[in-house]
């Protein structure tokens, strides 16, 4: 822009921006490297992907109502192992250009996807490819308004709010995001870290040149390691070059020296200037350091390996007698036409000047650049902003803010700025890169890595793999494969250190079923229950999530079509008010139509009444003429008598003389009476021709006023009629002008219309296109739904059949205990039948002992030796009574086990009176018939329940009776212990007896959890029985016992 200014900007594979050195309206691209991606970018299928659109917002930074627009992206979901694996997901930050390019340019992601079990994802930078706002190119390109949306700050957002929705559809809000992005893009990925830290976990910015702006870096960095990479090859290619400059501007100042130029350089048509010729060498000359690979490649056109050193080979290997300009041609056809194949070479392929990276490059974009006179081979020159700036408003009407990068997004102090709000970031470049002068190269923090290469070139390390790589390149990447497997590491150690794994509960629960079977039924049924309702729920939320999302997805196209439908009816409104408009022109043309017919009528009235007028004025000459002519003859007479006056004046002076001579003879001879009469006569004549003469003056002088004044009367007359003409074609000339007007405007909005109708029935068409697609994606989306909620209850159900064969495992497990315990109540109950027969023989044992060796307690103490042999049950009861089945759900209530302890009592209490009945009727009589009956009685006693209360009165009775042991006897009657002890025994047999009936004869059921649903019941309501077992001296009182007993 201007002469003191040539700016290269060559960002990523296109981005090249080429300031000439005369004043030029905007840098622009080669044709070559454009025409080079659609030649050879189209072609390349190695990769597989599917694209897909997402609807994306035009300004994310206002609430305003504006129209979205499809942005492209391409997914490749082949190797992801999920969202339930927490699957990584790598995006691609898309650059300047058409993100399918990028996509087949960026192998490194592609194979080290497997590697990670991977989702590929490419997103689409807005305005370029096929992410174009307001429809097409032509609409967003149209102006600065337009172009106002395309900023660094909406690409990013763009990228953010698009991965958060994918992660959301696809259920992985946990799965970590792994930015990449080369040149621009990975700006963008470096960028989007530091801005958006809690969407992605890391960022790999390969030559990334984020200090390009402002005075961060030296502005003749980028052309110093351009001269430099061709330096180190050649000394002489490198002066070669700098001299060819001054050579091309000494060529075109010669006649037709342009011609030849352009026919050296083999261009298709004529060069304008040497500006041109120079723009074109700069671009090659740059590109070739950016991919001064190691090997052959056709990144952006068909190169072979360290094509600089080819380059200058050309060069130096040229023919003695060829000129400097042919050894630059020879050279530079290495990059241009390095397979031989074109003919001829294009200067411009956009004329119009209109690229989406120039709007950047004009508004935040701004990078400045200059050649130094001592280490470029390139013209020195200095970067000016005056003229960029002044370039950019003649080209966008916008001016730049080259400051705006570095406070929205940071760059002075990078070291302090990444130190403290970045982590996660790897800054890769090759040193032959020219914009690695840009970005950063050594390690900021642990972090914060720089790996950089001497012999690397532009974002090399994205590149497919190839079996020529050097050692150093397949260890750089070895080694951002590692920064990236240590990021996931950490993220996914922070995930578990949150959401630890917890241990199943059945797991426990089988641990303890053996000691434990009734708690683990009902634990299993609980849990089965639970597990049944929380899979219904998710079922039913993920349903309602499903129908939701179809729902709002459809409410979106609804609205979308409802927003088109309104658009379309405010354009049919539009189109009515023009058709309104076009009938009150028509109106108000009809009304000046009349006007004009009324003012022509008026104008045939005023021209009629002045035709009249001119009749008049023609009858008036016509009266007039006569009079003229009297009057000219009247003057001609006046002038005739006028001469005769002048002739009778000068007779008459002669006659004066005459008489004066006479009168001197008449003075000198005397006066006479008729000379004196004469005299009088001649003064009469006089003074009558005198007064004629004054009439004939004032006659004269009125004819000249009345002809002064019907000339002025013609005049205006005249002006009058000329006026009328004018007006009359001045009324012809609008009428005419309204007509062609009208005819116009009709044929416009006839036009209009049919357009409007065109594109509606096209943006119809295209809506139901999109409609259908949308409908038949909802439709596999669902499927897709339904078939995996489908798999996940089949694996539920499955899991409740594998429950449910191990709880009918465990219950078949119960039943043979339950028979074990049977046969073990048959054996009890046999026992106890033992024990009430052999009371007769304790009975007698009691007598012998009451004879020997027993003693008798004193009178005041009666039945003392109950209350010491309950004191030494107390202290050590018997093995049986204690529980058999412990478990937290059977302590008893204190309502439970005040009825418990009565049963019990009571039942003790019995036995105790039918003791002392039986000692009564031994000591009254000994007869069979009362043993047989005592002993009926002790056996209703034991599995009946006997009323404590008349127990208790009995034994008051026997109290007051004085029915005491003997006074000797010291000890409790064996027969006594014998009873207490085998109370709690009796007692728990006969309620687990009980029990284990009403339990044999559940039958098992096709759902095990309701057989032990039932069991727990039949022991619930068992447990006034059950919890005698729990008879125990440390829950009984003994003063309560001894009180009932006493």
């Amino acid at each position: 822009m201007g002469s003191e200014l040539r700016l290269v900007l060559i960002i990523s594979f296109v981005s090249v921006l080429v300031f000439s050195t005369s004043s030029s309206p905007l840098p622009r691209f080669p044709r070559q490297n454009r025409a080079r991606i659609q030649l050879f970018g189209e072609d390349r299928n190695d990769y597989q992907y599917e694209t897909k659109y997402f609807s994306q917002q035009l300004d994310h930074f206002s609430f305003a109502d504006l129209p979205k627009f499809s942005q492209r992206y391409l997914i490749n979901s082949a190797h992801w192992t999920g969202a339930s694996e927490l699957g990584p997901i790598f995006l691609y930050c898309g650059n300047e250009g058409d993100i399918e390019w990028f996509a087949t340019n960026s192998g490194f992601i592609w194979e080290i996807a497997p590697k990670f079990g991977a989702l590929l994802v490419f997103p689409e930078h807005r305005y370029y490819g096929e992410s174009m706002p307001y429809g097409s190119k032509e609409e967003a390109y149209k102006n600065a308004t337009t172009l106002s949306y395309l900023t660094t700050e909406q690409a990013l957002a763009d990228f953010a709010v698009f991965v958060t929705d994918l992660k959301r559809n696809l259920s992985a809000e946990a799965s970590p995001v792994v930015l990449f992005g080369g040149s621009y893009g990975g700006m963008l990925a470096a960028w989007m870290r530091l801005k958006y830290p809690h969407i992605a976990i890391g960022a790999l910015a390969s030559s990334a040149p984020i200090l390009q702006f402002e005075d961060i870096v030296p502005p003749q960095t980028f052309y110093d390691i351009v001269s430099n990479d061709f330096k180190r090859e050649s000394s002489s290619c490198f002066n070669t070059i700098k001299n060819s400059w001054d050579a091309i501007i000494a060529e075109g100042q010669k006649a037709n020296g342009l011609q030849q130029l352009s026919k050296t350089f083999h261009f298709c048509r004529a060069l304008n200037s040497t500006d041109d010729l120079s723009d074109w060498l700069d671009s090659a000359y740059s590109y070739l350091a950016m991919v001064d690979y190691p090997y052959p490649a056709d990144f952006m056109m068909p190169l072979p390996g360290h094509p600089i050193k080819e380059v200058c080979r050309k060069i130096d290997g040229a023919s003695s007698d060829a000129s400097i300009l042919e050894r630059i041609y020879a050279g530079v056809s290495v990059y241009y036409n390095y397979t031989g194949k074109v003919g001829c070479f294009e200067l411009d392929d956009d004329p119009h000047g209109l690229d989406g990276w120039n709007w950047q490059a004009c508004t935040e974009m701004v990078m400045p650049m200059s050649s130094s006179q001592k280490n470029s081979m390139f013209t020195a020159y200095d970067f000016n902003y005056s003229s960029y700036k002044e370039d950019c408003w003649n080209t966008f009407r916008v001016n730049p803010r080259p400051r705006w990068v570095t406070t929205e997004l940071g760059g002075h102090d990078i070291e302090t700025t990444l130190k403290s709000f970045g982590s996660n970031i790897i800054f890769s470049n090759g040193l032959l890169d020219p914009w690695s002068g840009g970005s950063v190269l050594k390690n900021l923090s642990s972090t914060i890595v720089a790996l950089v290469t001497k012999e690397g070139g532009h974002h090399l390390d994205l590149r497919p793999s190839t079996p020529e790589d050097p050692k150093w390149l397949v260890e750089q990447r070895e080694a951002e494969i590692g920064l990236i497997q240590g990021w996931i590491r950490t993220y996914r150690l922070e995930k578990e250190a949150q959401f630890p794994l917890l241990k199943r509960s059945w797991e426990s629960s089988l641990l303890e079923k053996e000691q434990e079977l009734l708690v683990v039924e009902e634990k299993i049924a609980s849990k089965e229950s639970k597990v049944l309702a929380n899979q219904a729920v998710i079922l039913k939320k993920r349903k309602s999530d499903v129908e939701g999302e179809l729902e709002s997805k459809c409410k979106l196209a609804e609205d979308e079509i409802e927003s088109k439908r309104r658009v379309w009816e405010l354009r049919e409104v539009d189109i009515k008010q023009r058709e309104d408009l076009v009938g009150e022109k028509e109106h108000d043309l009809e009304v000046q139509s009349r006007t004009m017919a009324e003012k022509e009528k008026d104008i045939t009235e005023r021209s009629y009444s002045l035709d009249e007028k001119e009749k008049h004025l023609n009858a008036t000459e016509e009266d007039i003429n006569p009079k003229t002519t009297l009057l000219e003859n009247e003057k001609e007479r006046l002038r005739k008598l006028d001469y005769d006056l002048q002739q009778t004046l000068v007779s008459l002076e002669d006659k004066r003389k005459h008489v004066d001579s006479a009168t001197e003879k008449l003075e000198a001879l005397s006066e006479t009476s008729e000379l004196s009469i004469l005299e009088m006569k001649l003064k009469e004549e006089l003074d009558d021709m005198r007064g004629q003469k004054l009439e004939l003056l004032a006659e004269a002088d009125r004819m000249k006023v009345e002809k002064a004044k019907f000339e002025a009367e013609w005049e205006h007359i005249d002006v009058k009629r000329e006026e009328l003409r004018k007006e009359v074609e001045y009324i012809t000339r609008q009428r005419e002008a309204f007509s062609m007007y009208l005819k116009d405007e009709r044929d416009n909005i006839r036009e209009e219309r049919d357009a409007l109708r065109n594109q509606h029935k096209h943006d119809m068409e295209a809506l139901n296109r999109e409609r259908e697609e949308f409908m038949n994606k909802m439709v596999d989306e669902h499927s897709e739904w339904l078939s995996k909620i489908q798999r996940e209850r089949a694996d539920f159900l499955l899991g409740i059949e594998t429950q449910k064969r191990e709880l009918e495992y465990c219950i078949e497990n119960r039943r043979e205990k339950v028979s074990a315990l049977k046969q073990k109540a048959v054996v009890t109950r046999e026992e106890e039948l033992d024990l009430q027969n052999g009371v007769s023989t304790v009975s007698n044992s009691e007598d012998g002992y009451n004879s020997n060796n027993g003693s008798s307690p004193s009178s005041a103490t009666p039945f003392s030796w109950i209350k010491q042999y309950t004191n030494l049950i107390f202290k050590n009861p018997p093995e049986s009574s204690l529980p058999m089945h412990h478990h937290e759900g059977a302590l008893p209530s204190e309502k439970r086990e005040e009825k418990a302890y009565t049963k019990g009592l009571s039942i003790a209490l019995s036995l105790v009176s039918s003791l002392i009945q039986q000692r009564r009727g031994n000591n009254t009589s000994g007869s069979d018939t009362n043993e047989t009956s005592n002993h009926k009685k002790r056996k209703h006693d034991v599995t009946h329940e006997v009323d404590p209360e008349s127990v208790i009165s009995s034994l008051q009775n026997v109290s007051e009776d004085k029915h005491e042991l003997p006074s000797n006897q010291t000890q409790a009657p064996p027969s006594i212990m014998v009873v207490l002890s085998e109370i709690v025994k009796i007692t728990k047999v006969t309620c687990e007896t009980e029990f284990i009936n009403k339990v044999s004869n559940i039958e098992c059921s096709d759902d095990p959890s309701e057989a032990g649903t039932k069991m727990v019941e039949e022991k619930k309501q068992d447990s006034d029985c059950s919890e005698v077992g729990f008879f125990n001296t440390q829950t009984l009182s003994k003063a309560k016992f001894f009180s009932l007993l006493v």
